[in-house]
């Protein structure tokens, strides 16, 4: 539960609209409940960065574009999302081992990469998805497209199994489907995310 919240932290903390500057291993910091009517805030402390470079490469492919990361409790280990719309690779999850404890974070070691497939077992082609977010659930991995309006390419909601393959989609309402007169649907970089 503790590397959970740690995952769920960062990743609220990484990817907010609010500026956050360098600051000593160990700071804190506080700020309200942000989920309404709770009894206490929430307090977060800095355990340090870890950079991979641009250009590392894992198994031929290169990593980055994470945008999306859960825990998985069964293997100490976190999964995270690559937004790569399937163009330097096909769309694909990572597999991380994240060395961390209650005083540093010590390293990210990339352990592999898993194609997503689409629903006839096939690696998505360039441009037909845009993944944003993953979970872990005990049926599957879920994982969303934000999908591409301008392309009029719906989002999606699927689930798929450890090694990508596809298990089901779910029905979106009608009104997420983009249209050609933009009357209705998603707009770009403002549909699905974590």
């Amino acid at each position: 539960m503790t590397k959970r919240f740690l995952a769920t932290a960062a990743f609220v903390l990484l990817s907010s609209t609010v500026t956050v500057s360098a600051t000593d291993i160990g700071a804190t910091f506080e700020t309200a409940c942000p989920f309404g009517d709770c009894a206490a805030g929430i307090s977060l402390s800095y355990l340090g960065e870890f950079v991979i470079p641009t250009g590392q490469m894992e198994n031929g492919v290169e990593f980055g574009g994470i945008s999306g990361l859960d825990f998985d409790a069964a293997t100490g280990h976190y999964i995270a999302i690559s937004d790569d719309r399937s163009d330097k690779a096909p769309a694909r999850f990572y597999e991380l081992d994240v060395d961390v404890d209650a005083s540093s974070l010590k390293g990210v070691s990339i352990l592999k990469h898993v194609t997503l497939k689409d629903n006839n077992g096939e690696p998505f082609a360039a441009k037909t998805v845009d993944p944003e977010s993953i979970r872990l659930g005990k049926d599957g991995i879920y994982w969303g497209s934000e999908g591409d309006a301008k392309v009029l390419l719906p989002p999606f909601i699927r689930v798929s199994s450890p090694d990508g393959s596809f298990i089901r989609e779910f029905k979106l309402p009608e009104g997420f489907a983009p249209t050609a007169d933009k009357s209705s649907g998603i707009r770009d970089n403002l549909a699905l995310r974590r």
